[in-house]
C-alpha cells in the first residue's frame, strides 16, 4: 500500500456512529465547498476513502459531456437530441 504523507495540520480524527455517519471538520468543508446538501460521492484509493463533490452527470446514460441543468439533475446534448425525436 503507498503511503501518503500528509502534514499534521491536514489530518483531524473522527468518529464513525453506528449509522456510519462522521462529522467532516468545518475548515474541511469550507475548503472543499461543501455546504448543506452538497452531494458527494465516496471511492477508495489505495485503502483510503475518497470524499468528493458528486460530478454532475447525465441521468440517463452517466456522460459527462455538453450537460444541461434542468434543476438538480442535468442531460447531455444527446440525450437531449433523442428525447425531441421522440
Amino acid at each position: 500500500m503507498r503511503r501518503v504523507n500528509i502534514e499534521k495540520r491536514n489530518r483531524r480524527t473522527g468518529i464513525v456512529d453506528c449509522a456510519g455517519r462522521v462529522i467532516i471538520p468545518k475548515r474541511f468543508r469550507e475548503e472543499c465547498g461543501f455546504e448543506d446538501g452538497t452531494k458527494v460521492e465516496f471511492s477508495m484509493l489505495d485503502g483510503n476513502l475518497v470524499i468528493r463533490k458528486a460530478s454532475l452527470t447525465c441521468a440517463i446514460c452517466g456522460s459527462l459531456e455538453e450537460l444541461i441543468e434542468i434543476e438538480d439533475k442535468a442531460v447531455c446534448k444527446e440525450c437531449l437530441k433523442k428525447i425531441k425525436n421522440i
